[in-house]
């Protein structure tokens, strides 16, 4: 399960923060982590939108290919993903918590400190490598419609509910 919260902005009106709500990655204890195909498919497609502009730290699958999956399932090349983002960004001068895990957010940051989500951090990246269009269109992307169809039907659900 995801949700699309409205944010404005400066520009344009709004903006889009696309969240997940099951956590997705490195599991912990018995949180449920990974067992929901959209929230992991979100993050796969931040994922690989991230490497498609940066193949150089792109992880390989299991086959040695680099280009990332978006098949819902959370393997060694998704947690990787999420590692390399979470240190990319870290480096880069954001506050972010290197966990190898994309938690479910509650509220702006991590209760308590001024540490960013990583899926918040992944749609701001994605947001800067795309740009407005790209990012806020994300449901109209054809390629979800047959590489991750649990997100793309989420995505317009959640497109519904902010129209109505």
């Amino acid at each position: 399960m995801i949700r699309i919260k409205p944010r404005p902005n400066s520009t344009n009106g709004m903006t889009r923060l696309y969240e997940n709500l099951v956590p997705v990655g490195q599991p912990r204890g018995n949180d449920n982590t990974n067992t929901d195909l959209a929230s992991n498919q979100l993050v796969q497609v931040f994922l690989r939108l991230f490497f498609t502009k940066r193949p150089q730290l792109a992880p390989k699958t299991a086959g040695g290919s680099t280009r990332f999956l978006i098949d819902g399932k959370v393997g060694i090349q998704t947690i990787n993903g999420i590692s390399i983002f979470q240190e990319f960004i870290k480096k880069g001068g954001t506050p972010l918590i290197k966990d190898s895990r994309v938690s479910v957010p509650i509220g702006d940051f991590v209760p308590g400190t001024a540490i960013f989500w990583t899926i918040h951090a992944l749609n701001a990246q994605c947001f800067i490598d795309f740009g407005a269009v790209a990012f806020n269109g994300l449901s109209l992307n054809p390629v979800l419609a047959t590489t991750a169809p649990q997100l793309a039907l989420e995505l317009l659900q959640e497109e519904q509910l902010l129209v109505s």
